[in-house]
C-alpha cells in the first residue's frame, strides 16, 4: 500500500483542525487518522468524505452541480440524521483536494495537501 505524507485541514468559523500525518493512498482513496483518533477516508472518484470516531460517523458526498445529502450517525443514541450539503467549490489534482461547502449556513473548508 503506497504511503504519502499529507497535511489535512478541516475548518469552519469556530475551529480549525490541522493534521500532518502519513496516509495510505490506493485506488483513488486516501485514508488517515487525525490526532483525536478520527478515521478519515476520502474517495477521489466519488468525491465522498467519511469521518468516523467513537462518538459519530459522518458521510458527505460533494457535487457542484446540485445539493447533496450527507449522513450523520450518533453512535451512543443509535440515531441517524440527513444533512443537506451545498458544495461551493471542488478542486482536485493528484492527491491535493480543496472543497468548500455549506451545511445549515455554516461554511466549511476541507483540504488535503501532499507534502513532498
Amino acid at each position: 500500500m503506497p504511503k504519502r505524507v499529507i497535511q489535512a485541514t478541516i475548518e469552519n468559523e469556530e475551529e480549525k483542525v490541522i493534521t500532518k500525518t502519513t496516509a495510505i493512498y490506493q485506488d483513488n482513496i486516501i485514508k488517515y487518522k487525525e490526532k483525536d483518533n478520527t478515521m478519515v477516508i476520502y474517495n477521489y472518484n466519488k468525491k465522498k468524505l467519511i469521518r468516523e470516531n467513537k462518538e459519530l460517523k459522518i458521510e458527505y458526498i460533494f457535487s457542484e452541480e446540485k445539493n447533496t445529502e450527507g449522513k450523520l450517525f450518533i453512535k451512543d443514541i443509535n440515531q441517524s440524521m440527513d444533512i443537506l450539503i451545498k458544495t461551493k467549490k471542488i478542486k482536485q489534482d493528484e492527491l491535493n483536494v480543496y472543497i468548500e461547502f455549506n451545511i445549515d449556513k455554516n461554511i466549511f473548508k476541507y483540504r488535503i495537501e501532499a507534502i513532498k
